[in-house]
């Protein structure tokens, strides 16, 4: 079996449609909560946890009003408050759960591994991926590898996510396809 790039990651149905700006076809937009390396063979059990995964849905989040772009990639950040704190909490539950079933490290992070600090390096080293725990930023990337133009009144000033999924990324963490989601009421 093959080991593939699966990223847990927050989708919102309506996204696309709230929105008058074109984004690239290979990049489902999506928040990004844990990604890492994984068997297929793994995949039923990532299933399993993530229809046992207990949290509330839909979960609306406000989002600032402009974007970064850093390093080729155009990103579009949750405002800081509440939702933001649910997300990060979101996102280490994901870690705990997730991690333990990853069977090694994603090509993009260990292109990039000489750049990064002592306790970037332990992180990649436990979980595969150093995006995590306290250098989890909520975010949606709207454009990786190219910058997209984007007007400030073209972005919602909410997003509502109604599921969580398993998607599989491509080389920048681009989410290529759903693979697997779950709708969730606690």
């Amino acid at each position: 079996m093959k080991n593939i790039e699966l990223g847990i990651a927050l989708l919102a149905d309506d996204l696309l449609l709230a929105s008058q700006v074109h984004f690239p076809a290979d990049n489902l937009l999506h928040l990004s909560l844990f990604q890492g390396l994984f068997s297929e063979t793994k995949l039923p059990i990532l299933k399993a946890k993530l229809d046992s995964f207990s949290f509330n849905l839909p979960l609306t989040c406000e989002m600032v009003s402009s974007v970064k772009c850093i390093e080729g990639n155009t990103f579009w950040c949750i405002t800081k408050g509440k939702q933001r704190d649910t997300l990060i909490a979101l996102s280490h539950r994901c870690v705990d759960l997730f991690s333990p079933e990853r069977v090694g490290i994603m090509k993009q992070v260990t292109d990039n591994v000489a750049t990064l600090s002592a306790d970037q390096k332990a992180l990649i080293e436990a979980h595969g991926i150093h995006w995590i725990k306290q250098y989890f930023e909520p975010h949606i990337t709207l454009a990786y590898q190219t910058q997209v133009a984007v007007k400030a009144n073209s972005l919602p000033s909410s997003v509502t996510f109604n599921r969580l999924a398993i998607v599989e990324l491509g080389y920048h963490g681009n989410a290529l396809r759903t693979c697997h989601a779950h709708f969730s009421n606690e």
